[in-house]
């Protein structure tokens, strides 16, 4: 389904272009070349639903359950991934 013109969301499309991370469609072609057929999209429904998994057990860790529209939410800001992403460059 296409995104409907003009229309705008409150927490944006996360990117992290501004890090050196590399953007989905370059990720999905590494993957293609490896021999993993693969699309961008995919590439980012991949990286969100492992996030979905840390956010779900950081939620249950501090607040006893995990709501999974909760889950969802989190996962969806900026601020959350941008946080985990510092996380796994410093290899904690």
């Amino acid at each position: 389904m296409p995104m409907p013109i003009g229309k705008r969301f409150a927490k944006g499309y996360v990117t992290l272009s501004d890090r050196s991370s590399m953007q989905f469609r370059r990720i999905a072609e590494i993957m293609t070349a490896r021999g993993d057929r693969m699309n961008h999209a995919t590439a980012r429904g991949i990286m969100l639903k492992g996030m979905e998994k840390i956010a779900e057990a950081l939620l249950e860790n501090i607040t006893g359950s995990a709501d999974p529209e909760a889950v969802k939410g989190l996962v969806a800001t900026e601020a959350f991934q941008s946080y985990v992403g510092d996380v796994l460059d410093e290899g904690i």
